[in-house]
């Protein structure tokens, strides 16, 4: 990561498609230098973050007209000089541009490389900089909110504070334990508990976090089932806006799960569509009815679709079964509110939280059931904007482990005491990358595109 001082980086920084516009990013010590050696406008003088138009030539030859903007370090994302060179969108032409670039001296970025630089720099830590991965992936309002919460250091504010905290607590120990005769006051038993407690609690809070940060991120899982052709994917359609799934009158034409990405209020939901389940008469769809039981198990929400015209029979029964054993959120769905009705079980309350009549067909109610959906989201994602991660939370997890220890330890050794504190230190640092390895950096970064 020290070589970053010495290399001048670049890369094509928008996706790899036919666009108005296309943009290469420059960052290093001689970013300014270089763009300059092939534009035709002077930026020598040229005021931090001013843009400036002119054409990009080779060999006195124009390639493209540009608007180039400087960012002069300290004030760029990489803490370094950075140049961004606006082309047009054609592909050819970025990279005529990048390949001009790295026959004066540059060299082709890696991926994630100048965040990367932005984090060795000091211009965000690690935390910040899994948060701009988690934006440019992001597929929800919830989850941009939660991304762009996250980049502005609020996960980072809380976990430098409880880390402070803990780190004066160690030096008071050290102090006493190995400057007894120079006057330094020993902590007393009960304010060292009181602080480890509030510390602990506050560890806890970002701990819960992590469930609602994976629903945002990775969505609810909902599922469509019920038996055979009783509008379970007309219902996909209509909830997905657009045709997803073969409808037919043919019972049984969905015979695997077809999933797809919705968002309701800002939430993103995995909606799968089931193969109808029943006594399946061929192996294919008795695989299809397999998954579908397999993937009930798993489901946060379960929209069981019945159809209002037929009677409700044993394999409707059966379906009940399996949903009364999962903790999922169930909603009962009457289709085909249009034709005829039959008559209605009693005692379906006890499994779902709420019914609806709907005609799948033209679309009736299923508004309703939108909104239903969008209220059960925010129900079971209660959060103060900050969710942590995966490897956020496993750091969480080893300091809260160090620091109950050190609660039962306080008693014994300062030494053994010290030892607990400073393993919740550690973790704590590794949150936001004060104390974190190569290796995991390296990890994380791989994740980025290059050009970011």
């Amino acid at each position: 990561m020290d070589s970053f001082s010495q290399d001048t980086i670049a890369a094509i920084s928008t996706a790899p498609v036919m666009a108005a516009v296309g943009m290469i990013r420059v960052s290093g010590p001689r970013a300014i230098e270089v763009t300059q050696q092939i534009f035709t406008k002077s930026l020598q003088n040229t005021p931090n973050r001013s843009v400036v138009y002119g054409s990009i030539q080779k060999n006195g030859q124009v390639l493209d007209q540009v608007l180039v903007t400087v960012f002069r370090a300290p004030h760029s994302y990489t803490g370094e000089d950075v140049v961004e060179i606006s082309c047009h969108g054609s592909v050819f032409v970025l990279k005529s541009v990048l390949e001009l670039l790295i026959e004066n001296g540059v060299r082709q970025a890696e991926r994630g490389e100048f965040t990367k630089r932005a984090f060795v720099n000091g211009k965000m830590d690690l935390s910040q900089a899994e948060a701009v991965i988690d934006l440019i992936e992001a597929q929800s309002q919830k989850e941009v909110h939660l991304s762009v919460h996250a980049m502005e250091g609020h996960l980072s504010d809380k976990i430098h504070e409880i880390r402070a905290v803990l780190l004066d607590l160690c030096s008071r120990i050290f102090a006493y334990v190995d400057f007894p005769d120079d006057g330094m006051e020993d902590v007393p038993p009960e304010q060292m508990a009181q602080i480890m407690e509030e510390q602990l609690g506050r560890i806890e809070k970002l701990i819960g976090t992590y469930q609602t940060g994976q629903l945002i991120k990775n969505g609810i899982q909902t599922v469509i089932c019920g038996k055979p052709n009783v509008g379970k994917s007309s219902l996909m359609n209509q909830l997905t806006g657009y045709d997803r799934s073969i409808v037919t009158s043919v019972s049984g034409t969905t015979r695997d799960i077809v999933s797809e990405t919705i968002s309701i209020h800002g939430q993103k939901f995995i909606l799968s569509d089931t193969a109808g389940v029943h006594t399946a008469t061929d192996e294919v769809e008795r695989i299809g009815v397999e998954r579908a039981l397999s993937l009930l198990k798993k489901a946060q929400i379960v929209l069981f679709v019945a159809d209002l015209s037929r009677p409700f029979d044993e394999e409707d029964h059966a379906i009940l079964q399996q949903l009364s054993q999962t903790e999922a959120k169930k909603a009962l769905i009457w289709n085909k509110s249009d034709l005829s009705q039959t008559s209605l079980p009693e005692d379906l309350s006890k499994i779902f939280e709420d019914t609806f009549r709907i005609s799948a067909k033209d679309g009736t109610g299923v508004e309703e059931v939108r909104t239903w959906l969008g209220k059960i989201s925010e129900t079971t994602q209660q959060t103060d904007d900050i969710a942590v991660n995966t490897r956020q939370y496993q750091c969480l997890l080893r300091a809260r482990e160090a620091l109950q220890q050190a609660l039962k330890n306080r008693a014994f050794s300062p030494d053994i005491l010290l030892e607990d504190l400073e393993t919740a230190v550690q973790a704590l640092g590794e949150t936001t990358g004060k104390t974190v390895s190569a290796e995991i950096v390296e990890h994380i970064f791989s994740r980025f595109c290059v050009g970011k």
